[in-house]
């Protein structure tokens, strides 16, 4: 989504920059979408936000610590983490589906 307006910045945490592209082109957005879209799109903003520390841990693990990744998470943290990726993966496809109809 952020690629439709500017260059991405290939960060962990494409958040702040998420929220950013919707502020410059809410108008635009709403226009062709509707306001309900801002809502889920910021949505999408702060899960990534929420979502972008638990790379590391899910990607390597503990190395100092020599744990795995899967020991990082509980079956509630896990569950987040699904219901996040989730409703961002749906929001950010209704996004790409009416953008470019």
């Amino acid at each position: 989504m952020i690629s439709c307006f500017t260059a991405l910045s290939w960060l962990h945490d494409s958040g702040p920059e998420l929220t950013n592209v919707i502020e410059e082109h809410k108008e635009e957005i709403a226009g062709h979408l509707g306001n309900q879209e801002i809502g889920e799109l910021r949505n999408l903003a702060e899960a990534s936000t929420e979502l972008a520390p638990e790379h590391g841990k899910a990607t390597y693990g503990f190395v100092n610590e020599r744990r795995l990744p899967k020991e990082a998470y509980d079956e509630k943290k896990a569950g987040r983490a699904l219901s996040l990726a989730e409703r961002s993966y749906s929001a950010a496809e209704k996004f790409l589906r009416q953008w470019f109809h």
